[in-house]
C-alpha cells in the first residue's frame, strides 16, 4: 500500500476513535461526511507527497477541470493579498469565497484521496452553523488529532525517504498542474532525512 494511503487510513482510524469517544461524552460529531463541502471554502495546508497522490487519482478530464478552477482560485487569492499574510485567518478566506478548485457540483471528486488537512475536520456544534458558516464548531481533544496526525505524517515521509513543502494547498497544486509554485507567507520546506 502506498504511504499516503496508509497515512490516510491511521487518520481515519483516529478520526472515527475520537468522534466515538465524544459522542460517548455527549457531543456528538455533526460533520455530514462526504457530500458536504461547509469546510471546502477554508484553506487546507498539505504536503506536496499528498498533493501528488490526489493529482494520480484524477481523470484527463478532472485534470483540465481542476487547472480551470485552479487558475481562477489563485489568480483571486492572489488579487486578495491573502497569500502574503501568515496563516491568514480562517474568516478572510470565508470572505473570498473560494471553494476547493477539487470541488465539482458542491461534491470532492478526490474524496477518497484527500489530504490529511480535509480529513481532520470533526465539527460537534449544530450543523446549521457549518452552513451559516460560523466557527462556533469545537474540535473535540486536538491536541491529540494534531499530534497522532503529525506523527503518522512524520512517518509517512520517512518511509518514503521524501523532501516536501508544507503548504497551502492552492500552491502546491498550482506547482503540481501549471509548474508554477506561487510562494505563500506560510510556505515551509521541511525535510525528512
Amino acid at each position: 500500500m502506498n504511504p499516503i494511503a496508509e497515512l490516510h487510513q491511521r487518520v481515519d482510524e483516529i478520526h472515527a476513535a475520537l468522534a466515538k469517544a465524544s459522542a460517548d461524552k455527549g457531543k456528538p460529531v455533526t460533520c455530514q461526511g462526504k457530500g458536504c463541502c461547509a469546510c471546502c471554502h477554508e484553506p487546507v495546508y498539505c504536503s506536496s507527497e499528498e498533493v501528488h497522490y490526489l493529482v494520480e487519482g484524477l481523470s484527463e478530464l478532472q485534470r483540465i477541470d481542476v487547472i480551470g478552477n485552479l487558475k481562477q482560485t489563485i489568480a483571486k487569492a492572489k488579487a486578495s493579498g491573502i497569500f502574503d499574510i501568515e496563516m491568514p485567518p480562517v474568516m478572510q478566506w470565508l470572505a473570498l469565497e473560494l471553494p476547493c478548485p477539487l470541488l465539482e457540483d458542491g461534491a470532492c471528486i478526490i474524496y477518497e484521496r484527500r489530504p490529511v488537512g480535509c480529513r481532520s475536520h470533526m465539527a460537534i456544534g449544530p450543523a446549521d452553523w457549518c452552513a451559516n458558516k460560523r466557527l462556533d464548531q469545537k474540535c473535540p481533544m486536538a491536541k491529540e488529532v494534531s499530534v497522532a496526525c503529525a506523527q503518522a505524517i512524520v512517518n509517512a515521509h520517512l518511509k518514503l525517504g521524501n523532501t516536501i513543502h508544507n503548504d497551502n494547498m492552492l500552491a502546491l497544486l498550482s506547482n503540481e498542474l501549471l509548474g508554477e509554485y506561487p510562494e505563500t507567507a506560510s510556505a515551509e520546506k521541511i525535510v525528512f532525512e
